[in-house]
């Protein structure tokens, strides 16, 4: 049975949902198997999980207490929906979730405007949630409870582990460069602990046609952890330009738009954290890289752009490359 088909059964059956059309795949998801539903009671989002995110529904727990500590405090959430018989995850040959849909589309634009707005939702989420007492679950993928850089072991097991496989030559010098960049991390001073978003890329703010921010979603990897590490992210992702070949560089103007927007609406970094901020997003990069040159020989993890890229395997390459040299630009005396 195709995808779709299985879609429209779990929706039907185990959410009793009534569809005004047939399930509609999402083009953009990189990690879920997402699509939109039409129904008589409004849209939502159905997906199903990546094996990564476990089976035992702790993932979707997370989301749905912290949407709904969002949505109490007027924020806009995607909370999530139960089935017919109570339940916050449904199994089909899976790990299926169903959530309300937010309206917008993902944010691709990078000004400093829009950033800004980015930042000060950022900002209030982890307002509001340092303000609730939330018990969530530990994630099950240890990528995502890294608080910080992975040391050059890790790196050097990479280049261990693949040096036996055909594809080991084009991927040899960016595994090398990674374990000396690791060496010449720095120090972090994890001090401000918040709940984490733990993806708070540009893609996952959603904004009307007016450019008004109307949500943020991917709340997959919700957990407590360093803010410091999650601003970092956010920063990587917000102020990151892809230049040709995908080498990444910093948009002096965007990253300070976000940077003054947060500080203006958010929790309070201590000095050092905000001293040691743009080494910290190049720490974010070179964990970026090492996943993207991971799936360069697994192919398992990322998502596949078709437009523009000849294969999944080029396209991490590539990105794990235009990664390392961002982190060489932001890792002092590394250029």
């Amino acid at each position: 049975m195709n995808p779709e088909a299985v879609a429209r059964r779990v929706a039907e059956t185990a959410y009793g949902l009534k569809l005004t059309e047939p399930p509609r795949p999402s083009i953009d998801g990189r990690v879920n198997l997402t699509f939109f539903l039409a129904t008589a009671t409004g849209p939502f989002v159905l997906q199903r999980l990546h094996p990564i995110f476990g089976t035992d529904g702790a993932v979707v727990e997370n989301m749905a207490a912290v949407a709904e500590a969002l949505a109490g405090a007027g924020l806009p959430a995607p909370r999530v929906a139960r089935t017919v018989s109570g339940r916050l995850w449904a199994r089909d040959g899976g790990l299926w979730r169903l959530s309300l849909r937010l309206p917008g589309t993902a944010g691709e634009d990078r000004t400093p405007e829009r950033v800004g707005e980015a930042a000060r939702f950022l900002a209030r989420f982890h307002q509001v949630l340092a303000g609730v007492p939330l018990d969530l679950r530990p994630l099950p993928l240890a990528e995502h409870n890294r608080n910080g850089p992975s040391p050059p072991d890790i790196w050097q097991g990479l280049e261990d582990l693949y040096r036996g496989s055909d594809r080991f030559g084009p991927a040899a010098p960016a595994l090398a460069r990674g374990r000396a960049l690791a060496e010449a991390a720095p120090s972090i001073p994890m001090v401000t602990q918040a709940v984490l978003h733990g993806d708070p890329k540009m893609e996952n703010f959603l904004f009307d046609g007016r450019g008004r921010l109307t949500g943020l979603i991917d709340l997959d990897t919700v957990r407590r952890g360093p803010l410091l590490w999650e601003m970092a992210d956010a920063l990587r992702s917000w102020a990151g330009l892809r230049q040709a070949g995908d080498e990444v560089v910093l948009d002096a103007a965007v990253f300070e738009a976000a940077i003054s927007s947060y500080r203006r609406h958010g929790p309070a970094l201590t000095v050092e954290e905000w001293r040691i901020l743009p080494a910290v997003v190049g720490v974010r990069a070179l964990e970026l890289a090492r996943r993207y040159l991971m799936d360069y020989f697994e192919e398992s993890y990322f998502a596949w752009d078709r437009r523009r890229y000849a294969s999944l395997a080029e396209q991490n390459l590539i990105r794990g490359r235009g990664l390392l040299r961002l982190v060489a630009d932001l890792f002092p005396g590394t250029t």
